[in-house]
């Protein structure tokens, strides 16, 4: 039995995401002569148990374009997750189903509920025989993943891969009456058999259906009574109506290929392009315990007090106004992108913790948790406002935890004592919310996002975000830019047969650009090879011209910077900031022992190593940082191939656009590639500060 334990919560994003959505191009093509069982023969060869199953199976197809059932996908070559609910499982889901729907058909007929308030279960008799060939396929796509996971690699959180249906899975570990530790996904069906491997995959056995909630994020949180206070304060400032959207009918690229980028690698479109978001949210009984908060009245007192206009020239009444305390309030709660609890080495999202890469052996980023805190940057709903999320794990008392708004020094440096109660915050996993809070039903996952618990109400004060909060090197991913490629399953995704995807002009709202039939590519984590941050990157290739936003910080004086590695087929990238010239174009096929540049290794001794960083800086160039492996036990600070270039300095001002614009100026560039790795952004006052200066890593 897996021990239950939360110690290694995974740090992401926030993602993690696979792209697994390209559910119809599966290649079923290549067969395999089998000497055991697949999982289809494992299905089969017990009708006792998984009869039923089985028989939504052969009646689920893979997709529109495909004639095949998904029972003869689960017999070819490939590697799943099978979720296999027993006999019994499926009998009563039949029944609840029909149930619910009949039960609706009457509330309807009786005038109890609107038409808008029907919901159609799509399963209109318990009768396995009447179960339509697209529900079977709804079900069928549910309980499939296009990767092999074992629960004993998995902590607390989200499945590493969307299933078939593009749905994340949840997992978490409780204790049964025996105080025996089980697994139970999606906070409703327990695994009664785990890890059962067979020829093509892993099998769990289920006691229950897998249904994850076809509601929307406003929807779901009014469907559960122990949320009430946050859902009245959704309703009145109108800010449900802000999180409804969930897919772009008019992106129409999903399943069409690009012609190869490099070679014969492959970087077809993502399949669809999906809108989702991360409600933060606390139940009713937490904020009356800890902070006397009953109902939205409550509530509202709060918001006026951090949001009123003690802080704020401009206050409106109108709770549906952007200048409203609770508007502001409750916007700030809601993250432009869904993130999840991360779960399994190797996985991103929300939270990432050791993002392990399986190319060569070497182990992208960082694997040496006592070291480095994990930390990642999100903007909100609350206008030209971020959120930090952190894996603290240099602190003892939070390196378990995930942290929002974590405090500079252990929170020792607050300029308002009142924000102590705001910051730190906490997200609370499952198991703690059915457990220490219990809601034992809650359901987290809506079709077009997450609700996540917090333990206290996150609060944006300009003074505590610009003095503490962001007062540090931010680094950013460059992925983590556009929200776009983590509610679309690009980012953090798992290395499979595809390992590029192509981003299309228009699919991010903060990319754009310049040149028509720019090409920016993906590269999935250990596709880029050892050294890159977070274990991807991105790629722009030829003749690049493109302009991406910076996110939102608080005004002041920050200096940019770019983290790169030199190739042999990088052009001459000329920057811009805000149209304005940034200096002299960036030649990245030049060595780092260019005089230019005069990188060189450390020797051991701090006074000379010091010089020597003060020297390449005086080029305006960097070492990259130490905290970013490259091969076990050896950092790219180390690698003389990689370096940051100082673009300039800028005062970026709050509730203006700053955008960032790179253009290849490389006379013959057919052939040459940019990379997007990683970009820097420092407060002016981190770099002149005497007395701390800032670490290497």
């Amino acid at each position: 039995m897996k021990k239950l334990t939360f110690s290694r919560l995974l740090l992401i994003a926030v993602a993690i995401l696979s792209f697994s959505s390209c559910k119809e191009d599966i290649d079923q093509s290549n067969r395999y002569t089998f000497t055991g069982e697949t999982v289809a023969d494992y299905l089969l060869n017990r009708e006792d148990q998984f009869s039923s199953f089985t028989e939504i199976l052969k009646k689920a197809n893979l997709g529109t374009t495909s004639a095949s059932n998904i029972l003869a996908l689960l017999a070819t070559y490939g590697t799943y997750t099978c979720f296999a609910p027993t006999n019994e499982a499926v009998e009563r889901y039949l029944i609840e189903q029909d149930s619910i729907y009949w039960e609706n058909v009457r509330a309807l007929e009786a005038g109890e509920i609107l038409q808008k308030d029907f919901f159609d279960t799509g399963i209109h008799s318990p009768l396995l025989s009447e179960l339509s060939d697209s529900m079977a396929s709804e079900i069928a796509k549910n309980h499939l993943l296009n990767r092999g996971h074992m629960t004993i690699d998995l902590n607390e959180g989200a499945f590493p891969d969307a299933n078939l249906n593009d749905r994340f899975l949840s997992i978490a570990w409780e204790n049964d009456e025996n105080q025996n530790v089980y697994a139970k996904v999606n906070n409703n069906a327990r695994i009664i058999a785990a890890d059962i491997e067979v020829e093509n995959g892993i099998i769990q056995v289920l006691d229950q259906v897998l249904s994850p909630s076809t509601e929307l994020l406003p929807d779901l949180i009014k469907s559960q009574e122990e949320f009430s206070i946050y859902a009245e304060a959704l309703r009145i400032t109108g800010m449900e109506d802000s999180l409804r959207r969930y897919k772009d009918e008019n992106y129409k690229l999903g399943g069409k290929s690009e012609p190869a980028l490099f070679g014969s690698y492959r970087a077809p479109y993502p399949d669809n392009r999906y809108f989702k978001n991360t409600l933060l949210v606390m139940p009713n009984k937490l904020l009356e315990s800890e902070f006397g908060i009953k109902d939205i009245d409550g509530l509202i007192e709060l918001a006026n007090e951090w949001y009123g206009s003690k802080y704020y020239s401009v206050v409106d009444e109108d709770f549906t106004s952007r200048n409203n305390p609770l508007n502001r309030f409750i916007s700030y709660h809601i993250i432009d992108r869904q993130l999840l609890y991360a779960s399994g080495s190797g996985t991103g999202g929300f939270l990432m913790e050791n993002y392990k890469s399986d190319y060569s052996g070497f182990n992208s980023e960082i694997n040496m948790p006592t070291r480095f805190d994990r930390y990642d940057y999100f903007e909100t709903m609350m206008p030209y406002t971020s959120i930090k999320v952190t894996k603290p794990f240099t602190n003892p008392e939070l390196s378990s935890e995930i942290v929002l708004n974590y405090a500079q020094d252990n929170g020792q440096r607050f300029y308002n004592p009142g924000m102590r109660k705001h910051m730190n915050v906490i997200v609370m996993p499952l198991s703690r919310v059915t457990d220490e809070l219990g809601i034992a039903d809650f359901d987290q996952n809506a079709l077009n996002g997450i609700i996540h618990v917090i333990d206290r109400p996150i609060i944006y004060n300009n003074d505590e975000m610009a003095g503490n909060i962001l007062n540090e090197r931010m680094r950013f991913d460059y992925l983590s830019f556009w929200p776009e490629l983590t509610n679309n399953n690009v980012r953090w995704r798992q290395k499979s047969a595809i390992e590029q995807v192509m981003i299309p002009d228009g699919f991010c709202e903060r990319l754009r650009f310049n040149v028509p039939n720019g090409k920016i590519a993906m590269y999935c984590p250990t596709g880029g090879g050892p050294g890159v941050y977070q274990g991807d990157e991105l790629q722009v290739i030829d003749n690049y011209d493109f302009e991406h936003r910076l996110p939102y910080l608080p005004e002041g004086t920050y200096e940019l910077r770019y983290g790169y590695q030199v190739w042999s087929n990088r052009g001459i990238g000329q920057f811009y900031v805000d149209g304005k010239v940034t200096g002299l174009p960036i030649d990245m096929t030049m060595s780092t022992s260019n005089p230019r540049i005069g990188w060189l290794a450390d020797t051991g001794e701090e006074e000379i190593d010091i010089e020597n960083e003060k020297a390449i800086r005086n080029r305006g160039f960097m070492k990259a940082p130490a905290s970013i492996q490259r091969f076990e036990g050896e950092s790219i600070r180390d690698w003389n191939q990689t370096v940051r270039v100082i673009l300039t300095t800028v005062h970026l001002t709050e509730g203006v656009d700053h955008w960032v614009r790179i253009k290849n100026v490389k006379s013959d560039w057919e052939g040459t590639a940019l990379q997007l790795d990683y970009f820097e952004i420092v407060p002016k006052g981190i770099i002149s500060n005497p007395n701390k200066p800032e670490d290497r890593n």
